[in-house]
């Protein structure tokens, strides 16, 4: 009993001062739901900080499939709005409504995965995502991705984005509204690596297809990750990079993963430092 009081003490006996008086709002990874990332609102409310979650449902999901639709997606030229203009303007109004709550005051955005490049695109240019006169830095201060496969390879007829990725690297290179004052911080791990060119058995091979549909070829003979995205991909040029030993994609049980409570402390501490 001690020593686990010892544990909360430790873990959630921590003032963040800064973020208590802010608000997160978390983006969903490709294919998850809101209800994915109830623990990370548990542990934020241990903290005094309150998080949001734009409000993704699973079977959503399945209308990505009208980009199939356009003769783009088969040409790898696809842009987002195509695929995620559902999941843009949803992250758009849960945005919106975050900033109210927090008396009109910017915020940090989050996402995982996939959520992450995502929120790159709401960011947008400086003004957000469909709008003239919303400017970005008006609503976010902060950037944070988790396991976000940022960086996608040349070869567009292995990208699975179909040409998504490609258009955000394209339009919002790096760290592209640092110029704005807004700030990127990206968290990648390389607790599996998995060899490039030896037998890794049915389960790391699947995590090595992941990993290669991300970076299409490397000169490694290991490649290092978080299960599903490598690191190499997971930071943007000029963010404040965070790499970890043992953190997964997603929660495992009796694993760490990203918003686990003692790895999101980690990183809480970088964010509040940054702010």
């Amino acid at each position: 009993m001690i020593l686990l009081f010892l544990f909360f003490l430790g873990t959630y006996g921590y003032v963040f001062p800064k973020l208590s008086n802010s608000r997160i709002l978390l983006l969903p990874g490709y294919g998850c739901d809101k209800d994915d990332y109830k623990d990370m609102i548990y542990n934020g409310n241990q903290w005094n900080i309150e998080i949001d979650i734009v409000p993704i449902h699973r079977f959503e999901w399945l209308r990505v499939s009208s980009g199939l639709l356009d003769k783009n997606y088969w040409n790898y030229n696809i842009e987002p709005s195509s695929m995620f203009n559902w999941y843009l303007n949803k992250s758009k109004t849960a945005l919106l409504n975050s900033v109210s709550k927090n008396n009109g005051q910017p915020i940090v955005l989050c996402g995982h995965s996939a959520g992450g490049w995502l929120a790159r695109i709401l960011m947008n240019n400086g003004t957000l995502y469909k709008e003239q006169e919303l400017q970005t830095n008006h609503y976010i201060n902060t950037l944070v991705t988790m396991g976000s496969p940022h960086n996608c390879h040349n070869n567009k007829k292995l990208d699975p984005t179909h040409g998504c990725l490609t258009y955000v690297n394209k339009n919002f290179p790096g760290s592209y509204l640092r110029k704005y004052n807004i700030k990127y911080i990206t968290l990648g791990s390389k607790v599996k690596p998995v060899f490039v060119n030896k037998t890794n058995g049915l389960k790391n091979n699947i995590v090595k297809n992941s990993y290669m549909s991300v970076l299409g070829k490397t000169d490694s003979e290991i490649i290092e990750g978080d299960s599903i995205v490598p690191i190499e991909s997971s930071h943007l040029k000029n963010s404040i990079q965070m790499n970890f030993e043992d953190v997964y994609h997603f929660p495992r049980n009796e694993k760490k993963y990203y918003w686990e409570s003692t790895i999101m402390k980690e990183w809480l501490e970088i964010l509040e430092e940054t702010i």
